[in-house]
C-alpha cells in the first residue's frame, strides 16, 4: 500500500461495464474520463471483459501526460467512465 499518490507510478483501474464490451487483444477502446473532461483517450484493454462485466486498464504515468497523471494519482472507487 502506498501512502503518498504521489508516489504511485502505474495503476491498475478495474470498471464494471453495464454490457459485455466486445474486443480483441490489441485493440484500443475511445475512453472519456472525469479526469479530463471532453478529451476521448484510446487505451488498450489488459485482459479481456469477463462474465461479470469487468474489464481491466494498466495506466502508467507518463511525466507530463495530459491524462496519465491525473488519472494514476486521482482514480478513485465510483469514478464513472464512458467507453465507446
Amino acid at each position: 500500500m502506498l501512502s503518498d499518490p504521489a508516489e504511485v507510478s502505474q495503476r491498475m483501474v478495474r470498471l464494471v461495464t453495464d454490457v459485455m464490451m466486445d474486443y480483441h487483444p490489441g485493440q484500443h477502446l475511445s475512453v472519456l474520463t472525469p479526469y479530463t473532461p471532453a478529451v476521448w483517450r484510446r487505451l488498450s484493454p489488459s485482459i479481456p471483459s469477463n462474465p461479470a462485466g469487468q474489464i481491466e486498464f494498466h495506466v502508467r504515468d507518463v511525466p507530463e501526460g495530459t491524462l496519465s497523471g491525473p488519472l494514476v494519482r486521482g482514480v478513485t472507487v465510483g469514478d464513472r467512465w464512458v467507453l465507446a
